[in-house]
């Protein structure tokens, strides 16, 4: 009997054997990365309507209304980056701001059936996850090691950068970041690898860049720099192999700015040039300077950190206040083993190049300037202030491909460690493996947040947007109380729930003011003390428009309203001023169409008598 085909057998055997464990543990690592994803926000449901950040108010709520509105644009063939539905008459240019358009086309039928809220709820989660399984994924085009990837993509998807941007005023368009080690992966292809054919490099890159683009074009506009950085400082390096390679690279990155401008090239118009563009700066540049990062938040554990306690989070005296920017903690073990990793593995494939680009990132993030005692140094992102397309860069930002970068590294380190144990003697295995354990341990344990994440129960009854779109005519122009605009901006919530069927006086948007510069609070209809004066009744100094008080008459209200066009009241009854705001409001002829125990809706009349009978 002939045995010539049995060791060919057998190998082919050991590799169906080894394809199905690295299988198994791939599905195994997903399901891990999922019910994380969903169990650090016990005990709500992924798809609940009822929870929100915040209880609904503030960035939440407007990225409710954003998710929702690009369905409802393309679905009545409206332009999805600009509208008058919100501060109306005036109207936004959405291409300035966090629009999201893919992320509100992807969650079409999700808001189509369950809600907007409930989009919002999935897509936090989904960005989480998909995070995680993304750089997992493509780890294992450098990274043998199973566990290794899954380390790698846990840091990343669950380290203090995403899981920051998901407390309490969460930002959706800057924590759904599944793109980034893809675009690593194809950016790898175009100035080093280049085994794919070019044409499907450019294809990939134009693709993914067009991709972030609809989702976040400051993050893509940040990852850009950190690449260029490298690139440059490689060029420096290995200006040797610069000619072998660029015909490739040229012609990749040729075919994907020619993808990205028939895909983009409309959404960049509208940015630069269309109605209501920003001629300036998102926000002043003080402000946006303001959140960067510090030394102190890299090496101690801030507020969200499982391993911190009260005494400390509230003796370190952080750049910024606000969870969501509290993204730069390292950690003093993984910025040990990161430098031991880059040190022993600087000519591994790979390394060097990633920690340029994570150096280069956490620079940025520091901000323009450090101060060391007396002595203030200037950092190059201060170049950044007076370059007009880099005016609105926020540097704690670019802590997501600090962590991009030192996750990855993390990973080949482990990955190298695991190699020579297999090389090692078999009696110092055990030993070597509990040690490698240890570390990843330490090191995942000085990054685990403070779970779980707090959701609050909406702050407005779920049907309020369905009680508006009953008792108000198709669209119709309403005024509501609270005045909407940052943080008591429920009502843009209200109308994403009511298929927007009025139109909204405020909102919440980037919008231009007198200089161009963008402006967060909605820009003043006149008589200017109205809007003034409701602004301020609920948020009191916090409110932007200048301090008055209260009107004596209603003459300036009924212009007020004749000139915006206003054809129905809605009044939210909360805070310590409604029965004030009712009082003023009150003052204008109408007819009650809606009553409940938290909400009051008129609609305005004409021909009535009484002093303000014709104001309609």
């Amino acid at each position: 009997m002939s045995t010539t085909g049995a060791p060919a057998k057998a190998l082919a055997r050991g590799r169906a054997r080894g394809t199905d464990r690295r299988s198994i543990a791939t599905i195994g690592a997903l399901v891990l990365y999922g019910a994380f994803a969903i169990a650090i926000f016990s005990p709500h449901s992924p798809w609940t309507s009822d929870y929100l950040s915040r209880g609904g108010i503030g960035d939440p709520a407007q990225m409710v209304w954003f998710l929702a509105y690009t369905p409802h644009a393309l679905a009545n063939g409206m332009n999805p980056f600009w509208t008058n539905l919100i501060d109306y008459p005036t109207g936004v240019n959405l291409a300035d701001n966090t629009s999201v358009p893919l992320l509100g086309f992807l969650a079409w039928p999700v808001t189509a059936t369950l809600g907007p809220v409930a989009s919002f709820n999935i897509l936090l989660r989904l960005g989480i996850f998909l995070s995680a399984t993304s750089l997992f994924l493509v780890l294992h085009r450098w990274v043998a090691s199973q566990l290794a990837c899954f380390v790698g993509g846990l840091l990343y998807g669950f380290g203090p950068y995403i899981i920051g941007q998901s407390i309490s005023n969460t930002h959706i368009n800057l924590l759904f970041v599944p793109l980034f080690p893809l675009l690593l992966l194809v950016t790898d292809e175009v100035v080093a690898r280049q085994r794919w054919s070019w044409r499907m490099t450019g294809l990939a890159l134009g693709l993914l860049a067009s991709a972030q683009m609809m989702i976040a074009p400051e993050l893509l506009s940040d990852f850009g720099i950190v690449a260029l950085v490298t690139v440059i400082l490689l060029i420096i390096r290995y200006r040797d192999r610069v000619r072998s390679h660029l015909c490739y690279a040229a012609k990749a990155v040729s075919e994907s700015v020619a993808i990205f401008l028939v895909l983009c090239g409309f959404q960049i118009w509208t940015m630069l040039y269309g109605r209501g563009h920003l001629r300036g700066a998102v926000y002043a540049v003080s402000h946006l300077q303001s959140f960067h990062n510090s030394f102190i938040e890299t090496f101690l554990p801030t507020r969200q950190q499982l391993l911190t306690t009260s005494r400390l989070s509230d003796a370190l005296r952080l750049p910024t206040r606000d969870l969501n920017e509290l993204g730069g903690y390292l950690s003093i073990p993984f910025v040990i083993v990161l430098v031991l990793i880059a040190i022993f593995l600087w000519r591994r494939y790979l390394v060097a190049p990633l920690a340029i680009a994570t150096l280069a990132a956490f620079t940025i993030s520091m901000g323009s300037s450090i101060g060391i005692g007396s002595f203030n140094l200037s950092l190059p992102e201060r170049l950044f202030t007076a370059l007009p397309l880099l005016k609105s860069t926020v540097p704690d930002r670019f802590a997501l491909f600090t962590f991009l970068g030192a996750s990855a590294i993390f990973a080949i380190g482990i990955d190298d460690a695991l190699a020579r144990v297999d090389r090692s003697s078999s009696a110092a295995r055990r030993v070597q493996r509990v040690a490698i354990a240890a570390v990843v341990a330490i090191v995942v344990l000085a990054m685990a947040p403070r779970l779980p994440i707090k959701e609050q129960r909406l702050i407005w009854p779920t049907t309020i947007g369905a009680d508006i779109a009953a008792h108000v005519g198709h669209d119709a122009v309403v005024l509501t109380y609270p005045y909407p605009m940052p943080p008591l901006n429920q009502a843009m919530a209200w109308q994403a729930e009511s298929h927007f069927s009025f139109r909204l006086l405020g909102g919440y948007a980037t919008v231009p003011n007198p200089s161009g510069e963008g402006q967060e609070w909605p820009l003043t209809q006149q008589p200017s003390e109205v809007q003034s004066w409701l602004g301020r009744l609920e948020l009191g100094h916090r409110s932007r428009f200048p301090r008055i008080a209260q009107p004596t008459d209603g003459t300036k209200l009924c212009a007020f309203v004749r000139g915006t066009g206003v054809t129905d009241i809605v009044i939210f009854h909360t805070g310590i001023n409604t029965a004030l705001a009712m009082r003023y409001l009150n003052q204008l002829p109408h007819r009650v169409t809606f009553r409940s125990e938290g909400l009051t809706i008129s609609h305005l009349l004409d021909g009535q008598t009484g002093p303000l009978a014709h104001c309609i």
